[in-house]
């Protein structure tokens, strides 16, 4: 895979515009240190170099949401429970 390395569940992306290409569907990756530092998209803290990182990739959009590990996790449990806030109404 161009751009990409398999890195047990997630790919490991060293080169967005290469691994881009001909996807369409959102992918959960793992940024490789030649693309950090970058800004999370959830505490906005700077994801250094060595830090342990998620990030949301909508290719058709070309939009890109790194975030620490932590903060990914944090992120999705928000979600499952604002979903269940939602059906228990």
């Amino acid at each position: 895979m161009a751009g990409s390395v398999k890195s047990g569940a997630y790919d490991l992306v060293y080169d967005l515009g290469a691994y881009c290409r001909r996807k369409h569907k959102r992918r959960i990756v793992i940024l490789d240190d030649s693309l950090l530092p970058t800004r999370c998209a959830y505490c906005g803290e700077t994801i250094k170099k060595g830090d342990a990182n998620r990030a949301d990739l909508w290719p058709s959009e070309h939009r890109l949401a790194p975030m620490h590990y932590l903060c990914s996790w944090e992120a999705l449990l928000a979600d499952v429970f604002q979903l269940a806030d939602m059906i228990s109404e």
